[in-house]
Formats: structure tokens, C-alpha cells, sequence
């Protein structure tokens, strides 16, 4: 890539048309409505330029969605700076940059955008493209969590899981891992499955104690998750998250 190209933040002769027949309108989800995003006020512009950007998208135009998208994410959009970071992460009419996705990410994540957070939180912890950072992965993806995305849920359950970003804490772990399969990310059935069942000898000790705590806990946390149950094996979650 050359240093104008990766200067420069939206000029057309910066990008690459790239064709990926697998993209989905649901990337662009928050382009849908382009609602004011926090601590932002978008004008009619901002709205007509990202619903332009989404229209281009559909129709293969890559390179006009990344120019809309830009225009929009420069000004201090949160949602289209989350949009932008996505397409530097995918290559998508632009060249792939880890760097610029997550430098966009962040600024979008810092305002709340809970997309941006999960996308984030799950390069720094697979280093994808950046340097492994389990510890600050955790930060954005139990923001994500609390905004209720499964995605986040089942990773930060996992990490909980092996203490790895965080303590190791496996009631904490197994009311993430709910959570996400609450919300239809099926993956979390299986892990939740593959959970060992361990009890202690007696309820009369520290360890006993604690357990019945625990349980006590991630049962209560488990209330008002459980109608969606039956409802799991219906819901394509993962067609239904940002790539």
C-alpha cells in the first residue's frame, strides 16, 4: 500500500473496489436507520449520506459506500466511525488496515456504539492484526455484554471460564454463558453442556458455602432469561452479527 493511500482518509483514488458477494445488509445495520448516535446529533445529511452508503453497499459499490461512510465517520459520528472501522478490518472498498479498524473502533466504542466495543474487544484478543491484549479485550467486551450482545456474553463467559483476561471466576463465567445462549447464540448451549458438574462434599464447608452462594447467584441471574429458551434453536444469531 502505498503512504497516500494510507494518508489519506476518503478521496476515491484512495480505495480499492472490492467485490464480496458474502457481504449482508446486516453489517450495516445501524446504517439502517442512522439514528442520532450518543453524545452526537446527526443532520439530514449525515443521514442521507450514510442511507446512500447503504444503498451503494447493496448494490456491490464498495468504494462509494466507504466515501460516504468517511464523510460521515470524520465529522464524529460513532455509528459510521464503527462502520468505517469494519471496513478497514474487512477490506472493503479500501484496503485492509488493523490499525485504522481499530483506531476507528475505539473512538466509536468509547461512545457507547456496542458494535464497535465487540469488534474491538475480539481483535485484541485474538490479535487480529494487533498485538494480543486479553486484559483490554475484557474491558470492551463486557461493555458489550451489558449492552446485550451475545456475542460479547459468550466470549467474556469463556474468558471468565479460563481466567484468561480477566479472574477466573466460573459462576461469573456460567451466568455470561446464559446470558449469550439466552440471546440465541447457540454456542453457548455447548459450552454450557460441556460445564463439569462439581459439587461440594459438604454444605457445611468455606467451598460448600461459597457454591451454594454461587448457584444461589447465577440462578437469580438466570430469572427472567429462561422464556427465551424454547426459542434458541430458531435464531441464526450469527447472521445477525457485525463482521
Amino acid at each position: 500500500m502505498n503512504s497516500k493511500r494510507a494518508n489519506a482518509p476518503y478521496k476515491i483514488s484512495n480505495v480499492v473496489a472490492i467485490r464480496l458477494p458474502q457481504l449482508t445488509s446486516c453489517m450495516f445495520l445501524s446504517l439502517l436507520c442512522a439514528l442520532p448516535a450518543p453524545a452526537y446529533n446527526s443532520t439530514k445529511a449525515d443521514v442521507d449520506e450514510l442511507e446512500q452508503a447503504r444503498t451503494a453497499a447493496n448494490s456491490g459499490k464498495y468504494e462509494a459506500c466507504y466515501n460516504g461512510v468517511c464523510h460521515v465517520a470524520v465529522k464524529g459520528h460513532p455509528q459510521a466511525q464503527s462502520i468505517l472501522g469494519q471496513l478497514y478490518e474487512k477490506g472493503i472498498g479500501v484496503d485492509k488496515n488493523a490499525d485504522k479498524a481499530a483506531m476507528y473502533y475505539r473512538k466509536a466504542a468509547g461512545k457507547g456504539v456496542k458494535e464497535a466495543q465487540t469488534r474491538l474487544g475480539m481483535m485484541l484478543y485474538t490479535g487480529e492484526g494487533l498485538a494480543k491484549n486479553p486484559k483490554e479485550a475484557s474491558k470492551w467486551l463486557k461493555m458489550a455484554a451489558k449492552q446485550n450482545v451475545a456475542e460479547a456474553q459468550y466470549q467474556l463467559g469463556n474468558m471468565y471460564l479460563k481466567g484468561d483476561g480477566v479472574p477466573m471466576n466460573l459462576v461469573e463465567g456460567s451466568n455470561w454463558l446464559h446470558r449469550a445462549a439466552a440471546n440465541g447464540f447457540q454456542a453457548a448451549e455447548g459450552a454450557l453442556a460441556d460445564l463439569p458438574q462439581v459439587k461440594p462434599i459438604t454444605g457445611g464447608t468455606k467451598a460448600g458455602a461459597n457454591y451454594q452462594q454461587g448457584m444461589a447467584n447465577l440462578e437469580q441471574s438466570w430469572q427472567g432469561y429462561s422464556d427465551l429458551a424454547g426459542s434458541l434453536q430458531k435464531i441464526d444469531t450469527q447472521a445477525a452479527l457485525p463482521r
